[in-house]
């Protein structure tokens, strides 16, 4: 399925993996790796300005389960890499009208990390199963403390969502 055009509050349709995926960021974001060293297996960026949110792309091997149980798992395993002592769920759902015809889950949280803070996390979940692999999209914002902040999120993750495409199934190694 081809991405949405972006308007003016996007940029173009923005290369991952070596052009095998593509997705439309806001405008203002910036490529992490242009600052520091990311895994192959990532693609990080960066909210410049005023915002603070971080947006990951990550290519993961296929967490076996019910599809909305694997949702939860990684938002743990991010919970865990975060150092979180604590994380609530507080809406886990399919999205079954998500622009990808894959099974797509959408899991947001708070964390709440060993320095006191807390962050919002946003996770989108879709499951490649012939290829044995989950494709996790995760929002980290940590002004939690703005009552706006958690529909924004999840409103910015459907629509990263409707502007995400995969060109090249050639990336994947079929499990």
């Amino acid at each position: 399925m081809a991405a949405t055009a972006p308007n003016s509050d996007w940029q173009s349709a923005t290369p991952l993996f070596g052009g095998a995926m593509t997705i439309a960021l806001p405008v203002g974001w910036i490529d992490a790796s242009d600052l520091r060293p990311v895994p192959d297996n990532q693609e990080v960026w960066l909210e410049h300005g005023d915002g603070d949110r971080s947006l990951v792309v990550e290519l993961l091997e296929r967490v076996h389960g019910e599809d909305s149980e694997s949702a939860v798992v990684h938002f743990q395993e991010i919970a865990a890499t975060n150092d979180a002592v604590d994380s609530t769920i507080r809406t886990c759902c399919a999205l079954p009208n998500a622009p990808l015809e894959m099974p797509t889950f959408m899991v947001s949280g708070i964390q709440r990390l060993r320095s006191c803070h807390e962050i919002k996390v946003v996770l989108a979940l879709l499951r490649l199963e012939q290829q044995n692999t989950d494709i996790v999209m995760s929002l980290s914002n940590p002004k939690i403390e703005e009552s706006h902040v958690e529909q924004d999120d999840n409103e910015l993750m459907l629509s990263l969502l409707a502007r995400f495409c995969i060109h090249d199934w050639g990336l994947f190694v079929n499990g």
